[in-house]
C-alpha cells in the first residue's frame, strides 16, 4: 500500500513543528511491545538518511513483528516545499524490497508538481 499526501494553507513553522514532532516521537517509542488479547507485536522505529532528492526530507522505518513470525515494514517520508508538507507511505508485504524506492520515487513526483 502506498500514499502520498500534500498539506498546504498553514504556516511553513507550523507544517516545520509538525515534522519536529514526528521525530521526537520516532525517538520516544524506537523500541515497544504491543500487547492485546494476549497477542503480543515488537514495533521498532528508526531514522534513515538518503531517501530521496527532495531537501529537507526526513524519513523513518518502522519493523513490527509478532511471536508467531509475521513481519511488516512501513517507510514514511515528510518533507516541506514551497509551504507545502509532503508526506509518503509504504508499507505492506512488498516493502521490505521497493518500500524505499517507491517513497521516494512518491516524494520526488510529488514535490515536482510544486512550483
Amino acid at each position: 500500500m502506498t500514499m502520498v499526501t500534500l498539506t498546504s494553507g498553514l504556516d511553513k513553522q507550523k507544517l516545520q513543528d509538525s515534522i519536529d514532532k514526528s521525530d521526537a516521537e520516532a525517538r520516544k517509542c524506537a523500541k515497544m511491545t504491543l500487547s492485546m488479547s494476549g497477542q503480543s507485536m515488537n514495533v521498532s522505529t528508526e531514522k534513515f538518511d538518503g531517501i530521496n532528492s527532495v531537501p529537507g526530507t526526513v524519513a523513518y522505518k518502522t519493523g513490527m513483528s509478532t511471536a508467531s513470525g509475521s513481519a511488516q515494514t512501513i517507510y514514511m517520508a515528510y518533507a516541506i516545499k514551497e509551504g507545502v508538507l509532503i508526506s509518503a507511505t509504504a508499507s505492506g508485504k512488498g516493502a521490505d524490497a521497493n518500500g524505499v524506492a517507491t517513497v521516494s520515487d512518491l516524494m520526488e513526483q510529488a514535490a515536482a508538481l510544486i512550483k
